[in-house]
């Protein structure tokens, strides 16, 4: 089987090779003097970082037992099944491609309940229960038919009216992004999450004072209730226009100053005052374009050789959210760079709207409750942070470890 050959010479054996690699590095600084954090701050975190890489290691081999059942079977199968049910119009076409995706997220649910039950719970992350995860889950699942429905629809209508669908299906994904990111905020988070206006009137007006020497306007200042469900501490600005807000993880309130929760906001004010969004929201549809253009000139009798179906338009969708994956591993590398670029500018303008001293000093503290080992193999760095080395950006502000 070709296409799955490729998969593993060019995505799955690299990824483990690449997890391997971090593994080893962490390893070896565990013995060595801690960085950054206290001994067994330092340790625990080492703890984590491997615990996580070895059940990505196994997720990783585990999708490409996924993609051969797939490849050899599941396709064709459950293609067969739908047209003994039902004519293969459009309509059927979409279920096919919701049946796909539901079976992915499906299988991926064993390792989620191992990653929040087994690895998050021992080092103090996670904190809910069976039921919110259920409860979580069905929701997905609801907003996967809800939206994804009329999205699938629209993406096989395209398909089959134009030799350059790609290029079309590509616009109009790109519109789906940007939706997605106005109507998140508003409508999406809130099913998952808490969101209540801010009460400490006192910071309030301090983000908002932050705010106005930005030059950023919002439509309010929100506290999330993360810590019902994990403990890491996190803030972000989400939405576009009017649906724009600040939002507070609880956890960050608790555990940070004041004025290191507005340098990180500062930092995050950064990321608007450079339009960073704008440029993360351009290399993704870029990316989604390159995809579907290898997709679209690959020729129907890979097609029927690899999966034993044709190249229609519920099938190509197929092979574009399997295939995915391999093409997003070696753009991310581009991605990354760019990034971390972009987090030293929104750390040098966060700087100057708060203080570097605040921004370090909050830097130190996510550090320790995200358990965030501060050392990575350079390759690791190369494939997979979209930040830089906490050290290194702690340098850039100005700060010198011992």
């Amino acid at each position: 089987m070709l296409l799955l050959n490729i998969y593993i010479c060019v995505y799955a054996i690299p990824k483990i090779l690449v997890s391997l690699l971090q593994i080893f590095h962490v390893r070896k600084k565990m013995q060595q003097s801690p960085i950054l954090l206290p001994q067994a701050e330092f340790q625990q975190a080492g703890l984590y970082t491997l615990a996580t890489q070895r059940l990505e290691m196994f997720e990783t081999f585990f999708d490409v037992l996924v993609l051969f059942f797939l490849l050899r079977y599941g396709l064709f199968e459950f293609e067969a099944f739908l047209d003994e049910q039902m004519y293969f119009g459009v309509f059927t076409s979409t279920l096919y491609v919701l049946g796909v995706l539901f079976f992915l997220n499906l299988v991926k649910i064993p390792f989620e309940l191992y990653k929040k039950f087994v690895i998050d719970k021992h080092f103090g992350f996670f904190r809910g229960n069976l039921k919110d995860f259920l409860i979580d889950n069905l929701k997905s699942v609801f907003l996967l038919f809800v939206f994804g429905l009329p999205i699938i629809f629209i993406a096989i209508f395209i398909i089959t009216s134009s030799p350059y669908w790609w290029i079309y299906s590509a616009l109009f994904l790109s519109v789906i992004i940007i939706l997605i990111n106005i109507f998140y905020p508003t409508l999406i988070a809130p099913l998952f999450n808490k969101f209540i206006p801010l009460e400490d009137e006192v910071l309030k007006t301090q983000i908002q004072s932050l705010m106005v020497r930005a030059g950023f306007s919002s439509g309010g200042v929100f506290v999330v209730d993360a810590s019902r469900r994990d403990g890491r501490l996190n803030a972000y600005f989400g939405g576009f226009g009017k649906t724009k807000r600040v939002v507070l993880f609880d956890t960050l309130i608790q555990k940070v100053s004041k004025d290191e929760l507005l340098a990180v906001l500062g930092h995050e004010l950064g990321h608007f005052k450079h339009k960073d969004i704008y440029k993360n929201m351009l290399f993704i549809v870029a990316m989604l374009t390159f995809l579907l253009f290898i997709i679209a000139h690959i020729p129907e009798e890979v097609f029927l050789t690899e999966s034993g179906i044709s190249r229609l338009p519920h099938s190509i969708i197929a092979f574009v959210i399997l295939f995915s994956p391999l093409v997003i591993f070696w753009l991310m590398p581009i991605f990354g760079f760019m990034s971390r670029h972009n987090e030293y500018q929104a750390d040098k303008f966060g700087a100057t709207l708060q203080s570097a001293e605040s921004l370090r000093n909050a830097l130190l503290v996510l550090v320790n409750e995200n358990k965030s080992f501060p050392s990575s193999h350079p390759i690791y760095i190369f494939f997979y942070y979209t930040h830089p080395p906490l050290l290194q950006r702690l340098k850039a502000l100005g700060f010198e470890s011992n």
